[in-house]
């Protein structure tokens, strides 16, 4: 054996700069920018006994760092769900540091006419999604899988291409659920979180389901008890105006009840009590499906299911869990190799009607199940992605949900308002300044976290709320005990997505009729139904933002900031 010869710490350091190096340039190389890795989810058959070959042409979209893990994972554990691994095209380190400087100089306050916005304004040119290339049954499912592949391969350089392409999926594996979840499915469910309406509603996924698959496409504007009643009518109206072939509901899993609402704009943590409580839209939704099947499937059994859960002695609580992990498991199809099944959709096969739930991550899918079940039996989370495989459940003998993974469609909205969205981890995001600016931009951030401005500076900066606020709540760095604006920025984007201090955006036109959607019988029964529920809605508390968070340990947080919560969104009522 020869004499092992000495590696100085410079010479290790150099080696470590030059792998790091190439990594980077191989990532930039295939997607013109970095991949961000985030769920679980990478495009190949982790079970699979091919060669290491086939293995390395497989991933060759993937950067060198999910490569990596994938031939790791193949030969540790070859059931791993980091097959599903969320693939985002991400930032350069360049576009990064300019737009850390865009967020340190002063920024301009938003009127409430610049918050009115359609849908086209964030599909301006509208992308196409990827759909299943076409197939016949003389396809083995190798050859399926290859023709998907290079076709997928094909439609990533095309979009990647485009200059304004903001987030999107990048993982063949996710798209291969929505294809299997709009094939067996006869109505599709477009779930949208009504506080980023024309973000979340692709118009070409419209345009895909109702005249290629000539299927019904019902929006689902969820959430609807965290946004004022009026702004929720504006959206139906316009939604049904702009796309005729559509149906709108509204709806919301557990509508908080007043108490509730009062906590959250003190900021005060209250405990979890077992309060009942009833989803509102689930009697709309039967509505409109009885409308659409026209008596080819007997769906009353629905209805009387409704019915029951409003008239329930005891109601459905929020933290009612009493179903065992086995009974959530028996409708979630698990698959360790790539789904390559394929099959024509046959119309209320076996007399049971299909509603596939289909939208971006975040805007509540999986509640709108839990919502409609009456029960806890999908798992929900507020990190995007967590939905790994599309899930089957029967709602009754006859009507069966399926729940896709939420996937981020490809757009050109911009990248601050998709984080702020949910579609994009908070934790895996490196520049947070810039988004933390888009908030402040539309809402008063620093009356809404009780901040004053320093005597030395004029106006506010994204960078200089961050920092005022790190000094505030005692964030220091670990050396130096410098105060970390970076943890004060991811703490004010966790506290939006916990819906406590957020923006919404409104439709066009809606300043200039607001009295009259206002006045609109839609909206005053909207709130009346909200009512019944235990979850009234009251203007003061619909605005108010939150003053702690969840996993802040300081308990003195009315000290710290205002006791009157400010209503960042004030000059909607002067509209």
């Amino acid at each position: 054996m020869p004499r092992s010869k000495p590696f100085s710490g410079k010479q290790k350091k150099l080696q470590l700069q030059t792998k790091r190096q190439t990594k980077k340039d191989r990532a930039e190389g295939q997607f013109g920018g970095a991949v961000s890795h985030t769920r679980r989810r990478p495009t190949f058959d982790s079970c699979s006994s091919e060669s290491d070959e086939s293995l390395t042409s497989s991933v060759d979209q993937l950067s060198f760092a999910a490569e990596k893990i994938c031939r790791k994972l193949k030969s540790a554990n070859p059931k791993s769900r980091d097959r599903y691994k969320l693939l985002l095209k991400d930032e350069s380190q360049e576009e990064i540091l300019e737009k850390k400087k865009r967020a340190m100089q002063p920024y301009s306050p938003k009127s409430p006419q610049e918050m009115e916005c359609g849908v086209g304004q964030f599909y301006d040119p509208p992308i196409m999604f990827p759909v299943r290339p076409p197939w016949d049954y003389s396809l083995s499912p190798e050859e399926l899988d290859n023709r998907e592949y290079f076709y997928f391969r094909r439609y990533c350089k095309e979009i990647i291409s485009n200059e304004g392409l903001s987030y999107c999926e990048l993982n063949l594996e996710t798209w291969r659920q929505l294809w299997r979840v709009l094939e067996m499915s006869d109505i599709l469910l477009h779930i949208v979180d009504v506080r980023y309406t024309p973000l979340h509603f692709n118009p070409k996924l419209y345009e895909y389901v109702t005249h290629e698959l000539q299927k019904q496409l019902i929006v689902v504007l969820n959430k609807c008890d965290i946004v004022p009643a009026d702004v929720v009518t504006a959206w139906k109206h316009y939604l049904l105006k702009e796309f005729p072939k559509l149906d709108v509901v509204v709806f919301t899993s557990f509508p908080k009840d007043e108490e509730t609402r009062q906590a959250l704009a003190k900021g005060k943590q209250s405990r979890r009590r077992r309060k009942k409580s009833s989803a509102i839209g689930p009697l709309e939704l039967w509505n409109v499906c009885n409308k659409l099947v026209k008596q080819e499937v007997n769906i009353d059994s629905w209805r009387d299911k409704i019915q029951r859960d409003l008239t329930s002695k005891y109601g459905r609580r929020e933290s009612d869990s009493d179903q065992s992990d086995c009974e959530v498991e028996e409708g979630i199809e698990k698959r360790f190799k790539p789904d390559l099944r394929y099959s024509e959709h046959s119309k209320y096969k076996g007399g049971v009607l299909t509603i596939g739930c289909v939208g971006y991550p975040n805007v509540g899918k999986s509640s709108v199940i839990n919502g409609l079940i009456g029960r806890k039996v999908v798992s929900i989370s507020k990190t995007p992605g967590h939905t790994k495989h599309f899930q089957t459940i029967f709602l009754t003998k006859n009507v069966k949900l399926c729940d896709c993974p939420g996937l981020v469609f490809p757009s050109t909205a911009p990248r601050p308002i998709q984080v702020l969205a949910g579609m994009y981890p908070v934790a895996q995001l490196r520049e947070p300044y810039s988004v933390v600016q888009y908030l402040a931009e539309r809402c008063d951030l620093p009356a809404c976290l009780g901040l004053r401005l320093p005597e030395d500076e004029k106006e506010w900066s994204a960078y200089l709320i961050c920092d005022e606020l790190a000094e505030l709540k005692g964030f220091k760095t670990a050396r130096g005990a410098r105060t970390n604006p970076y943890r004060a920025a991811n703490w004010i984007l966790r506290a939006s997505l916990e819906g406590k201090m957020f923006i919404y955006l409104i439709p066009p036109d809606y300043c200039e009729n607001k009295k009259k959607w206002e006045d609109d019988p839609e909206t005053l029964s909207l709130i009346e139904s909200q009512k019944c529920r235990l979850a009234t809605v009251s203007s003061q508390y619909d605005y108010q933002s939150v003053v702690s968070f969840p996993d802040d340990d300081d308990s003195s947080s009315e000290d710290n900031f205002s006791s009157a919560a400010v209503n960042p969104f004030s000059s909607l009522k002067s509209c």
